[in-house]
């Protein structure tokens, strides 16, 4: 049996006290959540204090940073929920190189970023070859996209 030490949830479509009640029945010892605007939106962190040692250290409306401490190990994570608008994504970027100048740990970005690095990611729909400021971000900062699996 695997324990979930750290939980993540993105656009849980609940806001406010709903989810603050959702959040409190999880299970977890801590959480920090950037509600949703309406059903759009919302990112949720949720760990167990026992386990994993993790400060949030920023949020915003499309993000949560922590730093996190596990076994003498030291690094940021940081949960996203992009806008699904271009323009109001696009100050993500900006946002996020902030936040790569001001540290040196390694970093773990993950969630739903809303754009592609490539067409073959895309299923369904406009099929364009990816948002460039999300590609120029990803290069700009060193980062490696792990890709993902489609089920």
């Amino acid at each position: 049996m695997y324990a979930i030490d750290v939980f993540a949830v993105l656009e849980p479509r609940i806001s406010g006290s709903k989810a603050l009640n959702v959040a409190t029945n999880l299970g977890f010892s801590h959480y920090h959540i950037v509600d949703a605007t309406g059903f759009s939106g919302g990112v949720w962190l949720l760990w167990n204090g026992s386990t994993v040692s993790l400060q949030v250290i920023a949020h915003a409306s499309q993000s949560i940073t922590a730093l996190v401490h596990v076994q003498n190990k030291c690094w940021l994570l940081t949960v996203v929920y992009a806008n699904p608008n271009p323009r109001i994504r696009e100050s993500l970027w900006t946002y996020f190189d902030g936040l790569a100048k001001a540290s040196n740990l390694p970093w773990l970005v993950m969630g739903d970023f809303n754009d592609i690095v490539c067409a073959s990611e895309k299923c369904g729909g406009n099929h364009d070859s990816g948002g460039s400021a999300f590609v120029d971000w990803i290069d700009r900062n060193h980062l490696i996209d792990l890709g993902f699996l489609r089920f």
